[in-house]
Parts: C-alpha cells; sequence; structure tokens
C-alpha cells in the first residue's frame, strides 16, 4: 500500500483494508463471546430457579434483571408451558 503510495503519504488505519478487517473480525469475536456469556448467565439463572422451584421455594427467590430470558429458557424446556411459579 505505501508502496503505490505517492511521496508524502501519511499513512493512516482507517483506509488500510487489512487493518479494517482486523478490527471487524475482532468485534464480531467480542460480540459473538458476550453472546456466549450472557446465555450461559441465563442457563446458570435457569437451573438456579428450577432448583428452587423443586425444593418449592421459588417464591422465595427476588427477581433479577434478565430473568425475562430465564423464564423462556424455561418456558422452552417444560415445551412451551408457562407455570405459574415461574410466570410470576
Amino acid at each position: 500500500m505505501l508502496a503505490a503510495a505517492a511521496p508524502g503519504t501519511v499513512y493512516g488505519p482507517d483506509t488500510d483494508d487489512v487493518v479494517q478487517a482486523e478490527l471487524a473480525a475482532e468485534a464480531a469475536a467480542a460480540e459473538r463471546e458476550a453472546e456466549l456469556r450472557e446465555a450461559a448467565r441465563v442457563t446458570t439463572r435457569a437451573d438456579e430457579l428450577q432448583a428452587l422451584r423443586e425444593m418449592g421455594t421459588l417464591e422465595q427467590a427476588e427477581p433479577r434483571e434478565g430473568d425475562e430470558a430465564v423464564r423462556d429458557e424455561l418456558t422452552r424446556r417444560a415445551g412451551s408451558y408457562v407455570r405459574a411459579d415461574a410466570d410470576t
């Protein structure tokens, strides 16, 4: 790229296709990692709530931010049936 540039041209990573491709790949990998962490969090919380349900103490659980996704996971596990204790 620099060999073909006019004399005095300043290199800028914003115009380097290789750099931009690497940045895009890093951003995509970071997004996938965040999605995997969120999925693991939802699964762990669903396991926790399912254990509380089996012990009969689910009503004592404090709701947490993001529990809507956990409720959806519990619903999926139950074959699309929403139990009243998970819904509340």
